[in-house]
């Protein structure tokens, strides 16, 4: 768990590391893209060079950011495998592309990317404790076979939202709450039919994407556009966060863990709390009575599993009262996550920049869709959008996208914000993170996929293989995952909480 000396490294240790940052050569899988070994990533004065494929890897992008000190023991992950077989064998690709049909895969090194993330963590993780092992395949694929879900190609996992051809480009559009599908004769201006979807398709064929798109967010329904195949690249984000120094840092010399008040929900947030939590931090998450996670319901198993060992507090955010409760609550945090356009908790006399400025060694971590600054910055998104919306779909040819995998958006984005906030944790904090899903997914999908010759072949059934110049490797189905916990009840320790931080309860 936590050391009794400090969660920071110290920096002496720090600065007299040697070790080199790794990266990867070729993919011994497929041969046709082997080449030489690329120069050795740290000289005696500690310049970086990286792979020509990816200008910058998540070590330099943290360095760069002031989450991680040049030269310490943390790189990325060494593995030398092919991304087409790896997402194979995660669950993934068996959920990516058309409905009874050869299974896809997306065009950027998404694996690679995202074992980075992994290796990262994992490392970082031995700051706190004992080494924290991630199954990336679990993460990405583990919701999908609990709900029954298969691959539907311009219909997500999930069946909530879809790929809509406008009159210039490819757009997703998703209705996951009723309020959704209220809001389509605003968005058409026509009334619906028998079939809502097909309004919105109907609509979409005359209008250009990006104007579908912004009439959805307007009335709060999550919508992105498709950027076209050959300009993937121009969508790919620099970083998957961003990373503002609002505070001091603070060494920790309690053998009290960190305390993190999560705000979050769904699934990105949760997954971070969940990991941050594994690292041993302690995570109290805070419901609105009225308006409680939804994937209590939707996604219980799910729900069940990320809050497994966290604690339960339910305020009404809509009783000044118990708002001065949650602020009081806050104050007591070394951490503070949440997953809210920017203007909701402001409405509540709530900023990230006075909770970490406030007092040495605090951590803000923001999850949305697009970013808390910027035109986007109040635009709804889940992760199939999102995830469209950064471009990172698999393609049946220049002009038919499919969806990739289940909400990868995030899954991804709880990976990255988890080694963004381990990386502040490590280093004492006053750190504002801000973290896109869009950015984390097109991230993610950044760089040059491998040039093997690969092809999939149907064994039976839905069952396929894929081939790896001349080698094959089994398309794997999504694998259940063991060991969930039942999630406690709606602010089941709300009345201990409060008694122990000596807050007094509404009546």
């Amino acid at each position: 768990m936590i050391p009794k000396s400090s969660g920071v490294m110290p920096i002496e240790k720090l600065l007299s590391s040697t070790s080199m940052l790794n990266f990867r050569n070729s993919c011994p899988r497929c041969p046709a893209t082997s080449r030489a070994y690329a120069e050795k990533m740290i000289d005696g004065i500690g310049k970086t060079h990286f792979r020509k494929e990816h200008p910058k890897d998540l070590v330099q992008i943290l360095i760069d950011q002031g989450l991680l000190i040049s030269g310490d023991d943390v790189a990325c992950d060494s593995s030398e495998e092919c991304d087409v077989v790896q997402f194979a064998e995660s669950g993934t690709m068996w959920l990516t592309g058309p409905e009874s049909a050869p299974p896809l895969w997306p065009d950027g090194r998404l694996m690679t990317n995202i074992r980075d993330a992994k290796s990262v963590i994992e490392r970082f993780s031995t700051s706190f404790g004992p080494s924290l092992a991630i199954e990336v395949s679990l993460l990405l694929s583990g919701r999908a076979v609990h709900r029954g879900f298969q691959r539907h190609g311009q219909i997500s996992a999930g069946q909530k939202c879809r790929l809509i051809r406008s009159s210039d480009s490819w757009i997703a559009i998703s209705l996951a709450r009723p309020d959704d599908f209220n809001a389509i004769p605003a968005i058409t201006g026509t009334e619906v039919g028998s079939d809502p979807w097909q309004t919105l398709i109907d609509h979409a064929q005359s209008v250009e994407g990006i104007q579908v798109v912004d009439q959805c967010q307007i009335l709060g329904v999550a919508a992105s556009q498709l950027p076209a195949r050959n300009q993937r690249g121009k969508a790919s984000s620099n970083s998957p966060f961003k990373v503002h120094r609002l505070g001091e840092a603070a060494v920790r010399v309690s053998n009290q863990p960190p305390l993190v008040i999560d705000l979050t929900s769904m699934w990105a947030g949760p997954l971070c709390a969940n990991l941050l939590g594994r690292c041993g931090a302690r995570i109290i998450k805070i419901e609105s009575t009225n308006r409680p996670d939804g994937a209590r319901l939707g996604d219980s198993e799910l729900f069940g599993r990320l809050h497994g060992g966290h604690e339960f507090v339910s305020l009404r955010f809509d009783s000044p009262a118990d708002v001065e409760i949650l602020k009081r609550l806050i104050n007591n945090a070394d951490v503070v996550m949440e997953s809210s356009r920017p203007r909701a908790l402001l409405q509540l006399g709530i900023d990230a920049e006075t909770f970490v400025s406030g007092r040495p060694g605090r951590t803000w971590i923001s999850i949305t869709g697009y970013g808390r600054t910027g035109s986007s910055s109040n635009a709804v998104a889940f992760g199939d959008d999102a995830a469209v919306g950064a471009g990172l779909v698999a393609w049946v040819d220049d002009d038919s996208p499919a969806f990739c995998g289940d909400a990868i958006a995030d899954p991804i984005a709880g990976l990255f914000a988890t080694a963004a906030g381990l990386g502040s944790l490590r280093l004492g904090g006053g750190h504002l993170i801000d973290v896109s899903l869009r950015d984390c997914a097109a991230f993610a999908n950044s760089g040059k996929i491998c040039a093997g010759n690969h092809a999939v072949k149907n064994i039976s059934g839905d069952n396929w293989q894929i081939e790896s110049d001349g080698k094959f490797f089994e398309v794997r189905r999504p694998q259940r995952v063991f060991g969930g916990s039942k999630a406690p009840s709606i602010g089941e320790n709300t009345e201990e909480i409060l008694e122990e931080f000596g807050i007094s309860a509404t009546p």
